[in-house]
């Protein structure tokens, strides 16, 4: 078969993508603090794009609630709220529950090894003091994603947590005790390992519900609360 001539633009990622991507990033990461104005000029002129895909990547975030577009004002990073938080962490306890009863009755042999592998590669990460948090308790999450094997509640799980993910970066970085995440995670492994399908469930809802009412509410208040 010969080398086609030119790359599909299919193949490519696009301008909105890249842009879209990268802006996501920031703002989850905390690089775009909340509340931050973004300026599609400036935006435009660091990616060396026009305005159009800076705009339409814009318009996709905040379909998704990460940005806020304000009449006369521009375009703003979303706040982080305490009473949004609250509603994000019942849904993600509800989603990741069913998740964990699913994974618990279709595991495989070696799966609550795997498990066990992510919660180490995570505890080990906050002993040395590193960086990306998240995205490491993001593995552990996921691999009980793959062990349940529904996509329909993984997906929705996974768009969550992408907003999960910004109040997780504040508290991986003002927090106190980071290993009770570790010990959570812990016992899911114990109650799948014991084929408890309920108890999984019970403990994979308590490692959100406990994290929001124990470690973070404390460091949130709702948006606009104090403002002049």
């Amino acid at each position: 078969m010969p080398i086609p001539q030119r790359e599909s633009k299919a193949a490519r990622e696009s301008a909105k993508e890249h842009v879209y991507r990268t802006l996501r990033g920031w703002i989850v990461d905390g690089t775009l603090a909340p509340g931050e104005r973004i300026s599609d000029q400036q935006a435009a002129a660091y990616f060396d794009v026009s305005r159009t895909p800076v705009r339409e990547a814009l318009q996709t975030l905040s379909g998704e609630g990460l940005v806020r577009v304000e009449p006369s004002r521009g375009t703003r990073v979303a706040p982080l709220d305490g009473k949004l938080a609250g509603s994000l962490y019942e849904a993600l306890a509800a989603l990741s529950g069913c998740l964990a009863r699913l994974a618990c009755e279709k595991q495989k042999e070696g799966d609550a090894g795997m498990l066990r592998q992510c919660n180490e590669d995570f505890r080990m990460a906050i002993e040395r003091g590193e960086d990306g948090l998240p995205e490491l308790d993001n593995l552990f999450h996921a691999a009980l994603m793959r062990m349940a094997d529904n996509v329909y509640l993984s997906d929705a799980a996974r768009a969550l947590t992408v907003h999960a993910n910004r109040y997780e970066n504040l508290y991986f970085q003002q927090g106190t005790d980071r290993m009770e995440s570790v010990r959570e995670h812990e016992a899911i492994i114990r109650a799948i390992e014991a084929r408890d399908a309920g108890e999984s469930g019970r403990c994979a809802e308590e490692n959100w519900l406990g994290f929001y009412r124990r470690r973070l509410a404390g460091m949130l208040r709702p948006a606009g609360e104090g403002r002049a």
